[in-house]
């Protein structure tokens, strides 16, 4: 019981710091985002897909781990809405596609200059912030990291080994989409650009992971950390 009530404080710290990360993040960098996008008149919907995409995985998804349950809608369900609210503004991101559509000769969507002229003129931000580039290759990483985020939604109140894994799998497709799309088309790691967009918000996933992981340890502590539930240690299932 000591080494639980240990984890459950580190597990708490974890995810304090994660939402201190993307707290930070929000307020120094996507309110600016937000308030230019408006004043220009580039707030278009993968744009509101961006910004909304911020908070769900930066403020709301670590705050689910905070804050105690409340009433009946629990934590385990606050994680779910915000994992699935996450995808689906990633898959938001891609419809940048159809303004394309709507205003370039369809050819033209293999172009890689022009897919660069329309998303960088057209105040597109999130392909190159979140993926380094702005080719077409990031609007399918942004469809695989959506599609990832959905199913670790679905799969939070199910399965415990599957939830773990997702969770790693989507801090690594962070750092491996980008870095080998640049080494392989850019000859290049990251851009400046790039680390200074993404350093505060991959430290909030860093914690986050660590903390899911953690409480995925044993049963035991993936019901009281994750699931809010107190149970007796006497019960506590082999790990998985």
């Amino acid at each position: 019981m000591e080494n639980s009530f240990i984890e459950r404080y580190v597990f708490k710290f974890l995810m304090v710091v994660s939402f201190i990360c993307g707290f930070i993040y929000f307020y120094m960098n996507n309110i600016d985002f937000i308030s230019a996008a408006i004043e220009y008149g580039k707030m278009n919907i993968p744009n509101i897909g961006y910004s909304f995409l911020r908070v769900f995985g930066g403020l709301l998804i670590p705050v689910a781990f905070i804050v105690p349950s409340m009433f009946e809608f629990g934590r385990i369900k606050l994680a779910r809405i915000g994992f699935i609210a996450y995808g689906i503004c990633h898959l938001i991101t891609a419809l940048w596609i159809v303004y394309f559509l709507f205003s370039e000769p369809a050819a033209d969507i293999f172009s890689s200059n022009k897919v660069f002229a329309f998303l960088s003129e057209g105040g597109f931000v999130y392909s190159f912030t979140f993926w380094d580039t702005y080719s077409l290759t990031a609007t399918v990483f942004s469809i695989i990291y959506g599609i990832v985020a959905i199913y670790t939604g679905i799969y939070f109140n199910k399965d415990k080994s599957a939830v773990k894994w997702l969770v790693v799998l989507l801090f690594a497709i962070r750092i491996l989409f980008p870095f080998f799309n640049n080494i392989l088309t850019q000859d290049r790691i990251f851009s400046l650009f790039w680390i200074t967009n993404n350093a505060l918000p991959l430290a909030s996933q860093l914690f986050f992971t660590a903390g899911i992981l953690l409480a995925g340890a044993s049963d035991y502590t993936w019901i009281e950390f994750v699931w809010d539930q107190l149970v007796f240690a006497e019960n506590e299932d082999n790990e998985q």
